[in-house]
């Protein structure tokens, strides 16, 4: 009976650190690496926000920086998660038909797309990528709700470019629809500006500034 009720607590403690990984590791992994893009972030909305100055699409002012990252925070937990896990990393790394795990499966190199730590390791390229996409994404969001809440006044609110050049003209300006294309035009540009931007902050194209690989693999590794 003591052999039994031993194997009976090895079991659950066993199931119940399973469990946990499944539960704990993917929000855990997540915030790491938002916490390894806070810095290009911040430095991205800074560059963003004073391009878009440049532009003369929105009047100086030392809160765009501040929307900018606010939306991004809005945004980047959510649509990292959804698309790291499941988007990409889910269900279990068995074989359907034999139910047996492959080698490496699941700690610490397993070669089948799983939500395992041994298969977001072996799929590192991947993760990084999806990593980057989603800052990309909510980044562009931002610049999305910021030209979103600046609209309305693309119409009736003078504004000047450090060229000299008023892009924003009041209502009965004949010349209002064409500045507004122009407008339109100019947010269309920061947004396709961003992966480029957030690349070159991010030292290239291995992205060494935002992922530091060696520390992440073992923390992903760690949750076994």
């Amino acid at each position: 009976m003591h052999i039994s009720l031993l194997s009976i607590f090895v079991f659950l403690l066993f199931s119940l650190r399973v469990v946990a990984c499944e539960d704990e590791c993917p929000p855990s992994i997540c915030k790491a690496v938002l916490g390894n893009y806070s810095d290009p972030v911040k430095h991205a909305t800074h560059q963003i926000a004073r391009d878009i100055e440049r532009r003369g699409l929105v009047a100086r002012s030392n809160s765009l920086q501040r929307q900018l990252a606010s939306s991004y925070l809005n945004c980047s937990y959510t649509t990292l998660y959804d698309n790291m896990f499941p988007g990409f990393f889910h269900g279990k790394c068995q074989d359907p038909t034999t139910g047996i795990d492959p080698p490496g499966c699941p700690d610490p190199d397993c070669p089948v797309v799983c939500g395992t730590p041994g298969s977001i390791c072996h799929f590192y390229s991947q993760f990084r990528q999806i990593a980057f996409n989603a800052t990309v994404v909510c980044l562009a969001q931002a610049v999305k709700e910021v030209a979103k809440r600046h609209h309305s006044n693309t119409a009736t609110e003078p504004r000047t470019s450090p060229s000299g050049r008023s892009i924003i003209f009041a209502k009965d300006d004949a010349s209002v629809p064409h500045r507004r294309s122009e407008a339109a035009s100019g947010w269309s540009d920061v947004e396709e500006q961003i992966p480029v931007r957030l690349m070159a902050i991010c030292g290239g194209s291995s992205l060494s500034y935002c992922d530091p690989e060696t520390a992440m693999r073992a923390y992903i590794l760690s949750f076994n």
